[in-house]
């Protein structure tokens, strides 16, 4: 007897050998490495010399899934969540099929939308702790995988004054200061899309010994604020106090320090 891995009853009785597997006490074992998750299959044949010499061929073929090794839930980016972003999120259970996954999350105002098998977007309208439970359909009803798995919710991180492609930089060339037309706002080292909008800005700094000072609304700067860019003098120091919105609406305010420099 010959156990073939890969190929149809045609190929057997012709030219394609196939794979053999090794016979173990009258049986064929198989052993596949598993490389990716979600549903496999196999096929091969049973090749089985008779009295006469001739062979017959009975054909098999199988499926099986790879799942990952235990019930999980993952912030995508984070090993935290944070309130008033979009979190992506993916939740798994070994041996279930991700679209046969259900979630039931609690805490700190959680919604979410099913994004795909195993996928979600949570957004959270308060901070605190996120209890996430990991469900799964199976023959004999739903079944909860594990005991709830816990997350913190925290606050957006603070803006800071965006100037120059950099944020809150201290010192700047004279030449790369004269080009700003604008101040933006965000959070370094922040992963997340997090959109913050500068409300309101004042700027002051010294041109040709004078002190000069200008207000405005939005991120981009007038007349008054680009003329303080363009014209201030060397080893001073422009100050920039911003008022920013963050994408939980929330208000803060972010203040920064640049010494122009030749």
């Amino acid at each position: 007897m010959e156990v073939l891995m890969g190929v149809d009853s045609a190929a057997a009785k012709g030219a394609g050998k196939g794979n053999s597997l090794p016979i173990i006490d009258g049986q064929g074992k198989y052993k596949v490495g598993t490389s990716g998750q979600g549903d496999q299959t196999y096929k091969g044949v049973i090749k089985f010399k008779k009295a006469d010499g001739s062979f017959e061929v009975y054909p098999f073929k199988g499926e099986y899934k790879v799942a990952p090794p235990a019930a999980a839930v993952a912030a995508d980016y984070m090993s935290v969540f944070y309130a008033g972003v979009v979190n992506p999120v993916t939740a798994s259970s070994a041996g279930i099929a991700p679209h046969n996954i259900l979630i039931s999350p609690t805490g700190a105002g959680v919604k979410y939308v099913q994004k795909g098998p195993g996928k979600y977007d949570f957004t959270f309208s308060s901070t605190g702790e996120c209890l996430i439970t990991v469900s799964a359909k199976t023959e004999n009803g739903v079944k909860v995988q594990g005991p709830p798995i816990k997350f913190k919710v925290k606050p957006l991180p603070k803006p800071e004054a965006k100037v120059g492609g950099a944020f809150a930089p201290s010192e700047m060339k004279k030449a790369m200061l004269a080009t700003v037309s604008a101040i933006g706002a965000g959070a370094s080292g922040f992963d997340f899309q997090a959109n913050y909008k500068v409300l309101e800005y004042e700027i002051i700094g010294k041109v040709k010994g004078k002190a000069m000072m200008a207000n405005g609304k939005g991120p981009n700067l007038d007349a008054n604020a680009k003329a303080i860019f363009a014209g201030i003098d060397a080893n001073q120091k422009i100050f920039i106090d911003i008022r920013v919105q963050g994408p939980d609406g929330k208000m803060n305010t972010a203040t920064c320090s640049i010494k122009a420099i030749r």
